[in-house]
C-alpha cells in the first residue's frame, strides 16, 4: 500500500473546481455499494451508470467478476462502450477496452484485476480545428462508437458535476477526478494536464461523489450503488 494524495479545488488544463485523487494502482479497487459514496467506508469516487438499482455499466472485481446484477456488461451488452480494466499481463497495468461485455476482454477474465465502464476520453487522440471543433469532433466519436447520446447532458456539453479516472502507464498512478462544473470535454483536457495516458466519463451529474479520506467534496447523500475505491497507506 501507498501514499494517496488530494487536492482540491485547483484548476488544471485550463480548467477550474477541479478536484482529484492519485494513488498507486495497487491500492485500488471497484466495491458494490449500497448507498452514497459517503456512507460507504472507502474513499474513491462514484463509478458506471445505473438504472434504479440496476446497474447499466461494467463494474467487476478480481478474475471480471461482477460487483452487483449486471455489473458484466455495458448498457445490457447493447451497446460497446470504453471500460478501464486493470489487469495483469507482464505485470499489472491498466487500460481502456471498448467492450460489450466484461467476458470479451482480450486478455482473458483470469488477468482482470478490476473493471469499470463508462464513456472514453480517448486522451491519446488527436482532433483537428478550433477547440470547438475539436470538442465537436470528440463527440461526435463518442456518439458513432459508444451511442453517448442516451447519457444525460453529454451531446450539449452541459456543465454540470462530472466524474472521471484517468491511468499514467509509467507510474503506475490512477487519478480519479470530480470536476465542480464542466463537460466531457473539459475531464479529457483535466486529465491530459494531469498526465494520463487513457481515461473514461465516468456516471456524473447527480451521481458525482468524491471522498479522500475525511474530505467529501459535497453534500450529496443519494446511492450510486458501485464505485471506485482506495485503500492508503496514508494521505498527503
Amino acid at each position: 500500500m501507498g501514499q494517496a494524495v488530494y487536492r482540491g479545488n485547483v484548476t488544471a488544463g485550463g480548467v477550474s473546481g477541479v478536484h482529484y485523487i492519485t494513488a498507486d494502482l495497487a491500492d485500488v479497487s471497484v466495491q458494490s455499494i449500497p448507498g452514497s459514496v459517503y456512507a460507504s467506508s472507502y474513499s474513491g469516487i462514484n463509478g458506471t451508470f445505473f438504472s434504479g438499482s440496476t446497474l447499466v455499466g461494467i463494474a467487476a472485481k478480481q478474475g471480471g467478476v461482477q460487483v452487483r446484477d449486471s455489473g458484466a456488461s455495458n448498457n445490457y451488452g447493447l451497446y460497446s462502450r470504453s471500460t478501464l480494466v486493470s489487469y495483469n499481463y507482464g505485470g499489472s497495468t491498466c487500460g481502456v477496452a471498448l467492450l460489450n461485455a466484461i467476458k470479451d476482454f482480450h486478455y482473458g477474465l483470469s488477468s482482470i484485476n478490476w473493471a469499470i465502464g463508462g464513456i472514453g476520453l480517448y486522451l491519446s487522440d488527436t482532433f483537428s480545428g478550433t477547440e470547438a471543433q475539436q470538442r465537436q469532433a470528440y463527440i461526435d466519436k463518442c456518439v458513432a462508437v459508444e451511442h453517448a447520446q442516451s447519457v444525460n447532458s453529454f451531446e450539449n456539453s452541459a456543465k454540470i458535476n462530472r466524474t472521471a479516472i484517468g491511468f499514467n502507464y509509467s507510474t503506475k498512478k490512477v487519478t480519479m477526478l470530480y470536476l465542480k462544473s464542466g463537460s466531457a470535454w473539459d475531464c479529457r483536457k483535466v486529465l491530459k494536464a494531469l498526465g494520463c495516458d487513457n481515461g473514461i466519463l465516468l456516471d456524473s451529474g447527480t451521481s458525482s461523489q468524491m471522498k479522500a479520506n475525511t474530505t467529501k467534496v459535497n453534500t450529496k447523500t443519494n446511492s450510486v450503488y458501485s464505485m471506485v475505491a482506495v485503500q492508503p497507506s496514508s494521505w498527503a
